[in-house]
């Protein structure tokens, strides 16, 4: 992995394995038949494997890439389009996506985070029942 070859198809794609992997842990959090079988801790591993591809995104030797000379162009002109002054259509759905990226970031880790200490309570419960 080259830090400073970063292209636009890898970073695209580590967004969208990342936006994959919230969704799925978000489905299996609240199945209860998942929990009971796997436990949190594959959910955990899967939210620190998004984690880490969002952070690291890294180009395959053997990726292939098509070309866009027709509507790619035409996409680059539209969100390059001034609205007011500097700011332009590309850099406020930027600032859109991005705050919401980051709400619903942390609001998937508050609930996994509650969920976490929920448990925990509960087997400290147990445990101290047991010891009685």
């Amino acid at each position: 992995m080259i830090i400073g070859n970063i292209s636009t198809y890898s970073l695209i794609s580590a967004v969208i394995y990342f936006n994959i992997g919230i969704i799925v842990i978000t489905i299996l959090r609240h199945n209860t038949a998942f929990l009971v079988k796997y436990s949190t801790s594959v959910l955990l591993i899967m939210f620190i494997c998004s984690i880490a591809r969002i952070l690291m995104p890294f180009d395959m030797s053997n990726a292939f890439v098509i070309k866009s000379e027709m509507i790619f162009p035409h996409l680059i002109k539209i969100l390059s389009e001034p609205i007011h002054g500097e700011v332009t259509i590309g850099s406020v759905m930027q600032v859109i996506w991005g705050l919401g990226a980051i709400i619903i970031l942390l609001r998937t880790v508050k609930d996994f985070r509650l969920e976490v200490y929920k448990k925990i309570n509960i087997l400290w419960l147990k445990m101290n029942k047991l010891a009685e």
